[in-house]
């Protein structure tokens, strides 16, 4: 990653680059421009990142590493440890054998009785070795025997909130995952945009948007699916070859035929830039969306805009009509600097070559036959490395300590048309993969919603001068919330409402839930002041509680 940073800062400082750049029409020409540049410099060598192999003597290293902290009773650590070492191991390995042994030795201490059996049989499928099999068919008697007296233990596999998700109003007739009351507006001030032609009350869930793509953050590799993203309390099964991916027992084959096999073989290059693995998929989606080139062609030529409105969401559709609306997400291209330009141009040549040379993508797309295919890939690459540091949503899953915990990224193609506001009067909780789109403040009819992308106006370190300047650099606009046009003040300089502070109700997160929808609707008209903020933190923290993802650390009793 240093090597890359050091040729970008090389091309920018030589300015003829970025005139260069400048003059492509294509995307395509921009590759190949980056092509010749790199080899003219020789640093395509740089670029190569193998895949680490499959290593015993790394996996015991791993495991040891588990057991010291399983040694005191830090089961967190020890599980990570575990599955790194399951990663590395050799396929019927006894290191895999006994890193799953090892899983299930944790996983009965938590009382997950059922995936201590699941880890005990993965175990005996590797061929453990016989000198510890005694050992493994004790743990399982003690399992059995266990489940008996203490039924089926705490099954915490699930990680979601526990109440039953629904809207709160009736559906939309068109997209059914949004309330009826919602509906896509476009002037020249705001652009595409949502309002609602009904009063909106805090606390109300106006959406459950499916992802329609999403990218686990390799920091997570070890501890959720690559694929669905469920951490399963990190009772996860590797992949045969490469040493960074894992996945759940229900995913496997899925996972395998839709991403994985694609990028497999280059898995280390994907982890050591941020968000190319994201991309990656986003680009594997729009490949698979069109039954030829010429198709996707037409559609980058003509760039038709689409919206999740454009089709009937309460209809089967096919996977082009899910995707125009992604296609058609605002990149704000027009607005990007010329580092920016030659950033991507960059990314997107040494993806583009990683994929042509180095995977079996043309089982899918016929780069080897068609000059017009290989020309689309450029141009696909470049729009998915637009849309994603634009319209991704971070995936969130929330602890004992109420603090958020950020795992990946998803495309929600609604969720996207939100405007921005440092001051948001909607709010987003994570389940699953699922976007739940919530009220925060009143919204009267014919108001935006109005989502957060940065750091909301109540940061306690950050200025109103910092979030503006963040939001320029990053998103590329001037952002003009009440917030930002009346300085609204950061929270350690809140003044009082001198109103009565929202009532705590202990132990009974639902009406909690309620009294806060009731006192935000109450007391709108204080906004901003130290009362409603707090009341809006607690009604934050509910709605997680109730509705979102939960860390695996937070059903373990002995915290690392």
């Amino acid at each position: 990653m240093n090597d890359f940073l050091d040729l970008a800062m090389n091309l920018a400082m030589d300015g003829r680059t970025l005139t260069n750049l400048r003059t492509c029409d294509r995307n395509f020409d921009r590759i190949c421009l980056m092509r010749n540049i790199f080899a003219l410099r020789r640093v395509n060598d740089k670029f190569v990142i193998p895949n680490p192999s499959k290593n015993d003597k790394k996996s015991e290293n791993f495991r040891l590493l588990g057991n010291k902290l399983f040694s005191v009773e830090k089961w967190f650590g020890a599980l990570e440890y575990y599955n790194k070492s399951i990663c590395f191991a050799t396929k019927n390995s006894e290191q895999l054998a006994i890193g799953y042994a090892n899983r299930s030795a944790v996983y009965l201490e938590l009382k997950e009785y059922k995936l201590c059996l699941d880890n005990i049989s993965l175990a005996r499928a590797a061929a453990l070795p016989g000198r510890l099999m005694n050992k493994l068919n004790q743990r399982e008697a003690d399992c059995l025997r266990l489940m008996e007296t203490d039924g089926n233990g705490n099954q915490n596999n699930s990680q979601l909130g526990k109440e039953e998700l629904q809207l709160s109003r009736t559906a939309h007739s068109q997209v059914p995952f949004i309330v009826d009351c919602l509906e896509m507006k476009r002037n020249l001030e705001h652009g595409r945009h949502i309002v609602t032609n009904e009063d909106l009350k805090p606390g109300e869930i106006i959406a459950i948007e499916d992802a329609f793509v999403c990218g686990l953050d390799e920091s997570f590799n070890y501890r959720r699916c690559t694929y669905c993203t469920k951490e399963n309390v990190l009772s996860l099964i590797s992949c045969d070859v490469c040493t960074n991916t894992m996945f759940c027992s229900d995913c496997v084959n899925d996972a395998k035929e839709d991403f994985h096999k694609i990028e497999c073989p280059i898995s280390a290059f994907l982890a050591a830039f941020e968000n190319t693995r994201f991309v990656l998929r986003l680009v594997l989606r729009a490949l698979k969306s069109f039954t030829s080139a010429e198709d996707l062609i037409g559609v980058m030529k003509e760039s038709p805009e689409h919206t999740v409105f454009s089709f009937d969401q309460a209809e089967t559709l096919n996977a082009k009509e899910k995707y125009l609306p992604v296609h058609s997400l605002v990149t704000n291209d027009d607005k990007q600097s010329d580092i920016d330009e030659l950033f991507r141009a960059m990314y997107s040549t040494i993806l583009c070559e990683k994929l042509i040379c180095n995977t079996s993508l043309k089982e899918i797309w016929p780069i080897d036959t068609d000059f017009g295919a290989k020309m689309v890939l450029a141009d696909v690459i470049n729009h998915c490395f637009e849309i994603v540091p634009q319209n991704g949503h971070k995936l969130t899953s929330y602890g004992d300590n109420k603090e958020t915990e950020e795992f990946g990224g998803a495309i929600y193609p609604f969720a996207s048309l939100l405007n921005h506001a440092c001051s948001p009067n909607v709010f987003r909780v994570t389940h699953g993969t699922k976007l739940i789109l919530m009220v925060l403040r009143n919204i009267k009819k014919g108001e935006q919603l109005l989502d957060c992308y940065a750091k909301r106006y109540s940061s306690k370190t950050v200025t109103q001068k910092e979030r503006r300047e963040s939001i320029k650099q990053t998103l590329h606009f001037d952002c003009r919330c009440i917030a930002c046009v009346n300085n609204f003040p950061l929270r350690t300089c809140y003044k009082c409402g001198n109103i009565p502070a929202v009532s705590i109700v202990v132990d009974d997160i639902k009406q909690q839930t309620v009294n806060c929808s009731q006192y935000l609707e109450k007391y709108d008209s204080k906004y901003p002041c130290v009362e409603v903020d707090a009341a809006q933190e607690v009604l934050i923290g509910c709605m997680n509680d109730l509705y979102g993802n939960k860390s695996a650390k937070c059903n373990f009793k002995t915290m690392d």
